[in-house]
């Protein structure tokens, strides 16, 4: 009688203690392992051939109004699923594509109660991805004011990356740019010369894998991120815009209300051949709008690199437009 109550209460609040699951890609070479330990901190880990990509590295995000980064249960957890997708790209690295991956959702909540948050997982041949999913519908506005997504390398990888430059710096204050000079074979670790993180996509090698570290599926509601500037013992955290990058006085961080996908999480890795030629970030970004124009792009000119600043006007525009039509 007492184990049947008990499973009859995990089934409807989830259990505390800690938990894992595997999810696999459709050849098996590359594994993800999710666990919630008995703290509720969800964490994952990478493997590839059997060998560790990323060590035990962590998930979550916090709210204004809730802590989603620790102290959960796991409600739900779902079988694995494939899912294929084939698209067409006119001007892309192939024109044809297919997509395949096995996909496995975590629905996780707060051990006092409120609302779920959902962590779904696609597994590629090529890489991994996840994202965050808030399925219940509100008109609330949800402020997120932290997500605690990182990526801890073994200490031996090494790294690839461009520095992020310091908000309102640079000509005419108009930082960041993304036109720094990338940090090249560096240990991972290392802190960001300018102070301000590293931009994506960040390339790492991981022993003998090699690892690109990106996002997609941006919606409307969450900001561009980067990786932050410290990351300690190897652990890369993501970071948020600095609040001086705004346009218009309009707050940087994510706001929406829900049901809410966050963008994807996308983990490239395998060969460097097969980061090169990977297709993840619009394997997972969605579908054009209905009524988005089809076809391939038409000829295009660009006045600054010959004329200047100074010609950065309408009329040289104009000029240009016609010189690309013609």
């Amino acid at each position: 009688m007492r184990i049947s109550i008990f499973l009859t209460l995990a089934s409807l609040v989830g259990v505390a203690c800690g938990s894992a699951a595997e999810l696999a890609s459709p050849d098996g070479r590359v594994v993800v392992d999710f666990e919630l330990g008995a703290d509720g901190v969800p964490s994952y880990t990478i493997s590839r051939s059997g060998a560790v990509v990323l060590a035990e590295s962590r998930l979550g995000v916090v709210r204004e109004d809730a802590d989603f980064s620790r102290g959960l249960v796991l409600v739900d957890e779902s079988r694995s699923r494939r899912v294929t997708d084939r698209y067409e790209t006119p001007t892309a690295k192939r024109k044809e594509i297919t997509y395949r991956a096995n996909r496995k959702t975590f629905r996780l909540a707060p051990k006092v109660g409120g609302e779920a948050m959902e962590i779904v997982f696609q597994v590629s041949n090529d890489g991994v991805a996840f994202r965050y999913v808030f399925p219940d519908a509100s008109t609330t506005p949800r402020v997120l004011r932290e997500e605690a997504t990182s990526f801890r390398f073994p200490a031996d990888s090494r790294a690839w990356l461009q520095p992020m430059s310091p908000a309102k710096s640079g000509w005419a204050r108009t930082n960041p740019s993304y036109e720094e000079y990338y940090e090249k074979d560096i240990v991972v670790g290392a802190s960001s010369p300018l102070g301000a993180g590293w931009v994506f996509p960040a390339l790492f090698r991981s022993g003998e894998t090699w690892v690109l570290v990106s996002e997609t599926g941006l919606g409307r509601g969450y900001c561009a991120s980067r990786l932050r500037h410290e990351s300690p013992g190897g652990e890369y955290r993501i970071g948020f815009p600095d609040a001086r990058e705004t346009m218009g006085g309009e707050p940087v961080e994510p706001r929406f209300v829900t049901p809410y996908a966050t963008p994807w999480r996308v983990i490239a890795l395998g060969e460097l051949g097969t980061v090169v030629e990977s297709t993840l970030g619009t394997d997972l970004a969605d579908a054009p709008a209905k009524g988005a124009p089809e076809g391939v792009p038409g000829a295009a000119s660009w006045s600054w690199p010959k004329l200047g600043d100074s010609r950065t006007n309408y009329a040289t525009s104009y000029h240009f437009i016609d010189y690309a039509a013609e």
